[in-house]
């Protein structure tokens, strides 16, 4: 009767550690889910901030690259009317003969003020890219982090099919 009352004993204790098991799982759970609720939340927020600071810089670049487009447009009309008063004008050589329909080699190349702006606006390109590249690399990151935060954890289940087994197994040598 004595082994009667330890298996049953056994058998409880068992089921009291089943209980225990399911409770401490469940809680556990509970508290990964509030810290990934909460790390998640935290990560929206820096999210929204990049996602603003983004739109402003690109608010910015664009905003830039059109002042730059004017003043190259400007620029252009400026040194075409130039071209067209030097065409306009008789060139002296100083041989004495007149010479109208002369173009400079200076004319055929764009001004270096030009190409400060080209270069400005380039550099500007390449900064609009690099935001674009950092948003995209943010948004990989938050997607890895959630990823990771979901496969954390203890799995319960094995631990309680691993305690019954060796339980099974006693309670089989018993008998």
């Amino acid at each position: 009767m004595s082994k009667d009352k330890e298996i049953t004993n056994l058998f409880l204790t068992f089921k009291y550690l089943l209980v225990k098991c399911d409770s401490m799982k469940a809680e556990n759970e509970a508290i990964a889910a509030q810290d990934v609720k909460k790390e998640l939340q935290e990560l929206k927020l820096q999210f929204k901030k990049l996602k603003v600071e983004h739109a402003s810089f690109h608010d910015i670049a664009d905003k830039m690259i059109e002042e730059k487009d004017n003043e190259i447009s400007r620029l252009s009309d400026y040194n075409r009317n130039l071209r067209q008063s030097l065409q306009s004008r008789p060139h002296v050589d100083h041989s004495g003969n007149d010479n109208y329909n002369t173009v400079d080699s200076m004319n055929l190349s764009p001004s270096a003020a030009e190409q400060q702006l080209l270069e400005e606006i380039e550099e500007l390109e390449r900064e609009n890219r690099l935001h674009s590249q950092q948003e995209a690399i943010l948004k990989a990151e938050l997607r890895d982090m959630e990823r990771s935060k979901k496969r954390e954890g203890i799995d319960m289940t094995y631990l309680k099919n691993v305690i019954l087994e060796l339980l099974e197994t006693v309670f089989m040598e018993t008998t």
